[in-house]
C-alpha cells in the first residue's frame, strides 16, 4: 500500500508516528520499529531525515553510549537541525560527539542530576572549531549536590553561537565571571531552582538588551543593588521564589512590561510595587501574585490595563477580605475596567463568599463600563472544598460568566 502513497504524504504520516514525549532510542518506538516492517518502509524511514532529528539519551536503559549507532543516528537526518537531550552519567564520553556535529545542533539540553558528577573541565571541552552556527536554544539542568566548579576555568565554547536565543538553567548556578555567552542575543533568559542572588539576577538583565521573556529564582536578599539602566524590550518577568522578587524590582525599570509574577508580596511591599510601575510607565496586561488581599486592592486599580489577574490569597485571608475586593469589582468602573478573566488561588479553610461573587458579576455583565470578564477561575490548594450551595448556583449561572473550580495544581505555572 505504501508505494502507492506519494512520498510527502507517506514523510508526513511517518512523522506523525514519533512519540510525543522523547525518549532513548528504542525498537518499539517510532522511528526504529518504522524500519522493522519492511524493505520499503526501511528506506524511507532512513531518507526521511525528520526523523532522526531528535535524540535523546539518559542511562535509564543503556551504561555506555554506543557512539556508533549514535553516529548512524545523527548522519541520517543529514541537513537538518538537530535536538539533542543528553542525561548520561558518562557525560564525558558523547563529547566529541557534540563538537563533531556543532553545525547541526538547534537544541542542546543537558540534564545532569543525581549520580552525575559535572565540572566545569568537561563542559569547557567543548569547543567546535567553527562554533554552533545553527544553535538556537541551550538548556542545562544539575544536581548543586553534584556540582564542582573548578577554580579558574571558563566554560566558553557556546560564545560562538550566532542564533542563541533560548538560555535556560536549572539548579545551575549562575557563576556569571565563569561562563562566556552570546548575552546580548538572548530573547528568553531562565534560572530556576538556583541561588542567583538580587546582583546576579540584575547583571543578566544588564547583559541582555534585546531579552523578551525572563523568569528568574532569586533567593539572596541585597539591601546595596544598584539600578540598572531602563530595559526597554523585556515583556514578560516572572520569579520563581517568594520574598525577594521586590528587591530586583527595586532597581528596575521595564517600560514595555506587559506580563509580570511578582511572587510574593507583603503589606509594607505594595509601595515598592507601586513606585516600579510609576517608573516604568509600562501597560500590564497579566498579573500574578500571592498576597493579602484587601492591602492589595491599591496596586490593582493602579493598573487599569490588566486582562488577567491571578491571586494567590495568604493563610490570613478572610472572608471580609474577599467580600471587599469583589465589591469593588462590581461597582468601581474605575477598578480593573478591562479585566477579561481572574483566579483566585486559596485554600480549604477560606469561606468563600459566593453571594458577593455572585453580584459582582452581575453587576459587570449588565455594565457597559466594563469590558466583558470571559472567565472566573477559583482553585483551592488542599481540602475541603466549600462549593456555592444551591441557591448560590443559579445566579452565577444567570450572569452567563463560566465559573472554573479546579485543584491549584492542575493550573498552569
Amino acid at each position: 500500500m505504501l508505494d502507492k502513497v506519494p512520498v510527502e504524504l507517506a514523510t508526513e504520516i511517518f512523522c506523525l508516528t514519533l512519540p510525543d514525549i522523547q525518549s532513548d532510542p528504542h525498537p518499539s518506538q517510532s522511528p526504529l520499529s518504522l524500519a522493522h516492517v519492511c524493505q520499503d518502509w526501511r528506506l524511507l524511514a532512513f531518507s526521511t531525515p525528520q526523523l532522526w532529528s531528535n535524540l535523546t539519551l539518559s542511562d535509564a536503559h543503556v551504561h555506555k553510549p554506543d557512539t556508533v549507532l549514535i553516529d548512524q543516528w545523527l548522519g541520517r537526518a543529514n541537513l537538518v537541525a538537530l535536538r539533542l537531550c543528553v542525561s548520561h552519567s558518562f557525560f564525558k564520553a558523547i563529547m566529541r560527539l557534540i563538537s563533531r556535529n556543532s553545525t547541526k545542533w538547534k537544541t542542546l539540553e543537558f540534564h545532569l542530576s543525581i549520580g552525575t558528577t559535572l565540572v566545569f573541565p568537561e563542559f569547557a571541552e567543548i569547543k567546535p572549531i567553527g562554533g554552533f552556527p545553527s544553535l538556537r536554544k541551550l538548556v542545562i539542568e544539575s544536581n548543586p549536590r553534584y556540582f564542582h566548579p573548578s577554580e579558574g576555568t571558563v566554560v566558553d565554547g557556546f560564545l560562538n553561537a550566532p542564533l542563541l536565543e533560548e538560555l535556560h538553567f536549572n539548579s545551575f548556578p549562575i557563576l556569571l565571571n565563569r561562563l562566556s555567552l552570546p548575552w546580548t542575543q538572548l530573547t528568553r533568559f531562565t534560572s530556576t531552582n538556583g541561588t542567583m542572588g538580587v546582583s546576579d539576577a540584575l547583571r543578566v538583565l544588564s547583559l541582555t538588551p534585546k531579552l523578551l521573556h525572563a523568569r528568574l529564582s532569586t533567593s539572596i536578599t541585597s539591601s546595596s543593588a544598584t539600578a540598572i539602566p531602563p530595559h526597554l524590550h523585556l515583556k514578560s518577568l516572572s520569579f520563581q521564589s517568594r520574598h525577594v522578587s521586590l528587591d530586583v524590582l527595586r532597581s528596575l525599570t521595564l517600560p514595555a512590561l506587559e506580563v509580570l509574577d511578582v511572587g510574593a508580596v507583603l503589606n509594607n511591599d505594595t509601595q515598592t510595587l507601586l513606585s516600579f510601575l510609576a517608573r516604568s510607565h509600562c501597560k500590564l496586561t497579566t498579573l500574578s501574585a500571592k498576597t493579602l488581599l484587601r492591602p492589595f486592592i491599591p496596586c490593582l486599580r493602579a493598573i487599569p490595563t490588566l486582562s488577567s489577574v491571578r491571586l494567590t490569597l495568604t493563610d490570613r485571608t478572610d472572608k471580609e477580605d474577599v467580600s471587599v475586593f469583589l465589591q469593588r469589582l462590581g461597582d468601581d468602573t474605575s477598578f480593573l475596567p478591562n479585566l477579561e478573566s481572574f483566579t483566585i488561588v486559596g485554600d480549604g479553610a477560606l469561606i468563600f463568599p459566593y453571594e458577593a461573587l455572585a453580584e459582582a458579576l452581575r453587576a459587570r455583565s449588565i455594565s457597559e463600563s466594563f469590558v466583558q470578564l470571559r472567565q472566573v477561575t477559583l482553585a483551592w490548594s488542599q481540602q475541603p472544598f466549600f462549593y456555592p450551595d444551591w441557591r448560590i448556583e443559579p445566579q452565577l449561572i444567570a450572569t452567563g460568566i463560566p465559573v472554573l473550580f479546579v485543584q491549584a495544581d492542575t493550573l498552569e505555572t
